[in-house]
């Protein structure tokens, strides 16, 4: 059987937690849920958070928060995943959708600061394939800021010190860094906005929250988050150095910032049905990075967004996960050092 491009990094012994909530007399949402996100928020040092249901509701919470409405103007990424389309969609809200750098995959800053012009509410940063903007670019902004760590998290060494922008938010869905078999986490920095986004779930139903089953499956994990984003980094330089073997490459970080590596992605120079089968032949699953994201969805953008477009035709994910073995991440280092 190939190696899967994503795998939850979850052992036998983490799931006392999970077995233990299947025999308790409750399973929907309660302590384990605010357990999780009280734990994120202690370790990004947020003022507090809320566990949702599922993603998009994590994304109607963040945005609740700050009071965006139907008719305001929102930037985002092009490469931002759909959910986002589908959200601004049943709000009416107005997407103002910047092309990204082709080397980090990030926002354009021109793009951007055009953007300032159309007195947008709030800007939305996804860390696209775990990459992230120098911090200095997110402080600089004068808007409300929503950071989408659901590919990667920055800092993660420094404990308590890693919150970035002003509400933070994480899917939870099966192929992301921190899993609960779904679900949704929104942080806030600010005492003020956590007030303001805890009054959001006062007046609504507990099906909005994030059930104590998938919280214990995703609490099972977050005791060696640590070693999870470590061995993240140390398989994906190791798989870095074996790409420059070839005539391909992979995405760069900022300035002063590292990947933190959600999958191990390859910009191909051509050929990407060649290098996808050559990669399966040997065992090895493969997957584009960019059909979920809103250059793959919105026709005007693949005109407007030329560089989004680039990458959409051009990069490739590879498997990367802790529990990948020795022997996998051999295989797919010498496969990536000799790839057509």
């Amino acid at each position: 059987m190939a190696i899967p491009i994503f795998r939850p990094s979850i052992k036998r012994r983490d799931m006392d937690r999970v077995l233990t909530c299947m025999v308790s007399d409750r399973l929907g949402p309660g302590p384990l849920a605010k357990e999780f996100a009280h734990f994120f928020s202690d370790y990004l040092g947020a003022a507090g958070g809320v566990s949702t249901v599922n993603y998009h509701m994590a994304i109607f919470a963040a945005l609740d928060t700050f009071g965006v409405e139907r008719g305001d103007r929102v930037i985002i990424s092009s490469l931002a995943p759909q959910a986002y389309l589908e959200v601004f969609r049943q709000r009416g809200i107005q997407p103002l959708t910047a092309d990204v750098d082709p080397d980090t995959c990030m926002m354009l800053q021109d793009a951007v600061k055009a953007f300032l012009d159309k007195n947008p509410r709030a800007i939305i940063i996804n860390n696209t394939l775990g990459c992230y903007p120098d911090t200095e670019v997110i402080d600089g902004y004068s808007l409300p800021v929503i950071t989408d760590f659901s590919q990667g998290f920055n800092n993660a060494n420094t404990p308590g010190k890693a919150m970035q922008g002003d509400i933070m938010l994480l899917s939870l869905a099966v192929d992301n860094i921190i899993t609960a078999a779904g679900g949704g986490l929104v942080l806030a920095r600010g005492k003020k906005d956590y007030k303001n986004l805890s009054s959001i779930f006062e007046e609504q139903s507990e099906d909005l929250l994030l059930c104590d089953m998938n919280a214990a499956l995703g609490l099972a994990q977050l005791k060696s988050i640590e070693k999870f984003i470590s061995t993240r980094k140390e398989i994906g330089e190791i798989f870095r150095r074996s790409l420059k073997k070839s005539r391909h490459r992979t995405i760069a970080s900022g300035q002063d910032s590292e990947v933190s590596f959600y999958s191990f992605p390859v910009l191909l120079e051509y050929g990407i049905k060649e290098v996808r089968q050559y990669a399966l032949k040997q065992g090895i699953e493969t997957r584009h990075a960019f059909l979920n994201s809103l250059v793959a969805a919105e026709e005007h953008l693949k005109r407007s967004c030329p560089n989004s477009m680039s990458l959409l035709s051009r990069c490739i994910l590879f498997p990367l996960y802790p529990s990948l073995g020795k022997r996998n991440v051999e295989l797919i280092s010498r496969v990536l050092s000799t790839l057509p």
